[in-house]
């Protein structure tokens, strides 16, 4: 026995033709071991089909009659067998399958599909590994050209976003060593919802997607991990949060920050979702209600939905399909911090104007002051 799998994204395509795609979304569930969903992608078809797994600890392993459910990843519908299957005709569509788990070769999963014992589909999955710093190359410019070079992106097209440290580009909940977004929906929004209910003079209603949207948007920026990506409109409101942790003591190794360019319109050009389950993978424009969200507004600022774990090799994957870049990066010198950031306050940005309240004027004053 191999004690191989472990909590991640894991993805891959089946070597029979039927499949175009499958991911697998682990969490570590205690002494359970592991469970989550098993998701298949019928071609270009928008059915796809997900099964659920629990007490993945060691393979082999061999698990029998598994309800496969179906669903239509472009309406984020779930579907019955018949439905499915009118879609679909070409392929016998099952109701209950077995799955055998073994290890193809080093980390690398073989999942075989058996269905009346004969197996209709072999899959090969590898588990998602992101780097711990970005691979996209950055163009290395100065403040005073960065200040001319955004003047040329088209204000409705292009949204930016500032890191202070070159990182892969990631929701904060798959920097977390969680990935099944099936049971953040069903277990993690609820807590959230009890938890912050005392806290929220308006009540939010989870059954309507806008506000269940509403409250995770905002959750995101008291430090809740969600699957949404912040970014804004004004390429300097990126400079400022790119520009605004102090990390003197670390200018040496980290010389550099960050604001990336983010092609909003070519990202249309693919199905985007508002679905984080049921769907296909993808990164989606969001721009929730800003119900108690006084912050989204200063900040210029819009989301990004997504369930992946690796955005920058997705988007990188896009981009190759069009032929043209989705995500840029500006690398800026971090020894010119203070001249953009009393530039920036000149423009009005400040942690007074970006984060309305006591915390962000008492943040402020420090930064001035102190």
């Amino acid at each position: 026995m191999v004690n191989l799998f472990t909590s991640g994204q894991w993805q891959g395509f089946d070597n029979k033709g039927r499949l175009t795609k499958v991911v697998v979304d682990l969490d570590e569930a205690g002494t359970d071991g592991l469970s989550g969903f098993l998701n298949l992608y019928f071609g270009d078809s928008p059915i796809g089909a997900a099964v659920y797994l629990s007490d993945l600890q060691q393979v082999p392993k061999q698990v029998s009659g598994l309800a496969v459910t179906y669903f239509d990843a472009n309406s984020g519908q779930l579907l019955s067998i018949e439905d499915a299957q009118h879609d679909l005709p070409e392929i016998a569509l099952p109701e209950f399958v077995d799955l055998s788990f073994e290890v193809a070769f080093e980390e690398v999963i073989k999942i075989g599909i058996v269905q009346e014992d004969s197996e209709i589909s072999s899959i090969l999955i590898q588990r998602s590994v992101v780097p711990e710093r970005s691979k996209l190359i950055g163009r290395q410019i100065s403040w005073t050209d960065f200040k001319s070079e955004v003047l040329k992106f088209d204000p409705e097209r292009y949204v930016f976003r500032g890191q202070s440290i070159s990182f892969p580009l990631r929701s904060s909940f798959h920097r977390t060593s969680r990935k099944c977004l099936q049971k953040y929906l069903d277990q993690d929004i609820p807590r959230l919802h009890r938890a912050t209910s005392a806290f929220t003079k308006h009540v939010f209603r989870l059954e309507q997607p806008e506000e269940r949207g509403a409250l995770v948007a905002l959750a995101q920026h008291h430090g809740f991990p969600t699957p949404l990506i912040d970014w804004t409109y004004s390429p300097y409101v990126a400079a400022w949060f790119a520009f605004e942790e102090d990390r003197s003591e670390f200018a040496e190794s980290e010389p550099s920050v960050r604001v990336l360019v983010l092609d909003r319109d070519a990202l249309k050009e693919f199905r985007e979702s508002v679905f984080l389950t049921w769907s296909r993978r993808h990164i989606s424009s969001l721009e929730p209600l800003s119900i108690e969200n006084p912050r989204m507004s200063p900040q210029q600022g819009l989301l990004t939905l997504t369930n992946i774990d690796d955005v920058e090799a997705h988007l990188q994957s896009l981009s190759e399909v069009l032929n043209k870049p989705l995500l840029q990066a500006f690398d800026l010198p971090y020894f010119e911090r203070e001249k953009a950031m009393r530039e920036l306050r000149s423009m009005g940005i400040t942690r007074k104007t970006l984060f309305p309240g006591l915390d962000g004027i008492c943040s402020d004053l420090k930064e001035r002051f102190f």
